[in-house]
């Protein structure tokens, strides 16, 4: 599935997003368990990278386990004029420079409507923030 595809689907809801300053293409996925980030697109923001303790196990779509080393613990994410901290995984991405995840999700209180494509998260200040995708 390819952005164009992923925009067109009723089940996802993506956009531009400014991540660490740099324009990122962020694909909100309750599916995903943690938060991602391109490798290729780490190298592209003044991203701190960390390394884990012990490598992390991550399942992918095809069932596939791969081992992670390293975090981005502090990344910036913009969205609707908010800012909030993310802690993602450098990983292999297809065309999206970003995945946020249940992890992230959660910790917002996330609403996902589909239908609508919006996404409705609490700011860290509390406020109620609304982007629609």
């Amino acid at each position: 599935m390819n952005i164009k595809d992923d925009v067109q689907s009723s089940e996802v809801v993506a956009g531009t997003h400014s991540v660490n300053n740099g324009n990122a293409k962020v694909l909100f996925d309750f599916g995903a368990t943690r938060s991602f980030i391109s490798k290729s697109f780490v190298g592209n923001l003044n991203c701190e990278i960390e390394m884990l303790v012990e490598p992390l196990s991550i399942i992918v779509a095809n069932q596939e386990q791969v081992f992670v080393k390293s975090i981005c613990p502090r990344c910036k994410v913009e969205i609707s004029g908010y800012s909030f901290l993310a802690s993602l995984i450098p990983f292999r991405l297809g065309e999206f420079d970003v995945i946020l995840g249940m992890n992230w999700l959660a910790e917002l209180g996330a609403q996902i409507d589909y239908k609508k494509k919006k996404v409705i998260l609490k700011s860290p200040q509390g406020k109620k923030v609304v982007f629609k995708g």
